[in-house]
């Protein structure tokens, strides 16, 4: 399967890429058009030289080699190492978590408790420091109005201490005399659990 991503350039930019101190939109599921811009400034050979393939399992991702540079120091060190002559980059990471990656970095309001915990365990290992910015709010202000099981157990795999002990302190006594039937609960390894039921023992 091929996926064809590219930068989206904004009217007089001079460098392909993130504009400084802006977030800007670099991937899609199709190939994007390119704005209008100064001709001094850009060429259709800086978008072919600024195309890099990315195979991430079976799926072909053709990224901005300079956007995505931007926006994750993995990526930045492994292409300062990587010889296009020699092929594609090659990752063996699910394509559909990455893409999940990819708009969630594009915007994050394509968050959600569905994609949550794929986008911020691949935004922490890819280095997408403001994904991964985004996931750490969700997990403190919105994930919890949801489930507040669910943000509690990422909150204890990803060491979030201080949002964790928040979200200790906001659970209710209707929230532990459901924890039997919570799958998140269920999900939660015997260290958590038993903390949760020393907090439960305070209600009691």
């Amino acid at each position: 399967m091929r996926k064809v991503l590219l930068l989206r350039m904004e009217p007089g930019a001079t460098s392909p890429g993130i504009l400084p101190g802006e977030r800007k939109s670099f991937a899609s599921t199709e190939r994007t058009t390119i704005a209008p811009m100064d001709a001094a400034h850009f060429s259709v050979e800086n978008v072919a030289n600024d195309e890099a393939s990315v195979q991430v399992g079976h799926t072909l991702f053709l990224l901005s080699r300079s956007a995505l540079s931007r926006a994750s120091a993995y990526f930045a060190q492994l292409f300062a190492m990587h010889d296009p002559s020699k092929g594609e980059l090659r990752l063996e990471l699910d394509p559909s978590h990455f893409q999940s990656l990819l708009d969630v970095y594009n915007n994050p309001n394509n968050l959600n408790q569905y994609n949550i915990d794929a986008v911020v365990v691949l935004a922490n290992r890819l280095k997408f420091c403001t994904v991964f910015d985004s996931c750490e709010r969700y997990i403190a202000e919105q994930l919890p109005q949801i489930s507040v099981m669910h943000a509690i157990r990422l909150a204890e795999q990803l060491k979030l201490s201080a949002i964790k002990q928040r979200l200790f302190d906001t659970i209710s006594i209707d929230v532990f005399r459901s924890l039997a039937s919570d799958e998140q609960y269920k999900k939660m390894d015997a260290e958590l659990k038993a903390e949760l039921l020393e907090k439960w023992g305070t209600f009691l």
